[in-house]
């Protein structure tokens, strides 16, 4: 009977630990972290400003996809918030420079911690 208990809270514990171990450092999900990076750096909130929100966005979908299609669980909240973030900007009908200059900044600071996230890995 000990014996089973045992081998119970070994496996709890073991699912456990399985649970928290982040993914493997993965040098494609990295170049699209710096992409999305890019694209966010790029954004120049005084002009034509929605092409531009339509280009990160579609940055954040292909590292999102990836990673989910990879299984990396670790920074699938990370980029959700990026995702709200950008929605946010593409439900406007015009987006004023000063919306997009707070958005803007969010997403430096989102995509930066996303990137050291991914390239912190082991």
């Amino acid at each position: 009977m000990s014996r089973i208990i045992a081998v119970g809270i070994m496996t709890l514990l073991l699912s456990g630990c399985y649970l928290s171990i982040p993914s493997f450092y993965d040098e494609n999900e990295s170049l699209l972290a710096v992409d999305v990076r890019m694209s966010v750096a790029n954004l120049d909130c005084t002009e034509n400003v929605r092409p531009q929100v339509v280009s990160v966005d579609r940055s954040i979908q292909r590292l999102s996809l990836y990673s989910e299609s990879k299984g990396s669980d670790d920074v699938g909240e990370m980029i959700g918030m990026m995702r709200k973030t950008t929605e946010g900007m593409l439900q406007k009908e015009t987006i004023s420079s000063a919306f997009c200059g707070i958005k803007r900044k969010v997403l430096v600071k989102q995509s930066d911690d996303v990137a050291t996230a991914i390239m912190g890995r082991y």
